[in-house]
């Protein structure tokens, strides 16, 4: 039984990206835009969080600083491919190639290391009310991050089917042209949409 948890357990945390990342392309895909570059997004949040949080010791401004550079990045996706209508897949490609050498090469010139950063602080571990004999899920149920995620899918959800902004996003993707005849942008919508899924 210790032995499921403990796999439980570790397939919750090795998910957190994974899904993060397909939320993400929900809001780019539901605008129209095709997201190939949420590699290159992750590893350039991952690479601002070690940043952030080895010069601040701070692991949430890490983590502020994550969610910022991954929108940057998507906002860079969108000038690409909604302000000059470049192509979606090859825009893509070019962010997760992007993303690789300029890790490398930061962490090269930060850490003299182009594989691995030095130790940074990480995310404080809360204590979930539960059964203590499960250590390696409450250790788990205790991590923000998984927590986080968990509370962002149905917030994902909620957000694209039950406001105003989410059905007039999935109207920029699916009917253009009905957008265009209220009187919105669809070039705003698909270009919020993309950088939102950074």
């Amino acid at each position: 039984m210790m032995d499921l948890l403990a796999f439980v357990a570790s397939t919750l945390r090795i998910s957190v990206p994974y899904a993060l990342a397909s939320v993400g392309a929900c809001f780019g895909e539901r605008g129209g835009i095709v997201n190939i570059g949420l590699e290159g997004m992750l590893l350039i949040g991952a690479l601002a969080y070690a940043l952030a949080a080895y010069w601040t010791q701070d692991p949430w401004l890490g983590v502020a600083a994550a969610a910022l550079a991954g929108s940057l990045m998507g906002g860079l996706h969108a000038l690409l491919t909604v302000g000059f209508r470049a192509d979606q897949i090859t825009s893509g490609l070019g962010i997760n190639l992007l993303a690789a050498g300029l890790g490398r090469f930061i962490l090269g010139v930060v850490f003299h290391s182009t594989s691995i950063s030095s130790r940074v602080v990480g995310l404080p571990q809360w204590s979930p009310p539960g059964p203590g004999g499960w250590p390696a899920l409450a250790a788990v149920l205790g991590t923000p991050l998984v927590l986080a995620t968990a509370a962002l899918v149905p917030l994902a959800q909620w957000t694209l089917f039950r406001t105003p902004w989410g059905l007039r996003l999935r109207a920029a993707g699916e009917h253009p042209g009905a957008v265009t005849a209220l009187g919105l942008s669809v070039v705003r919508l698909r270009a919020g949409g993309v950088a939102l899924s950074g």
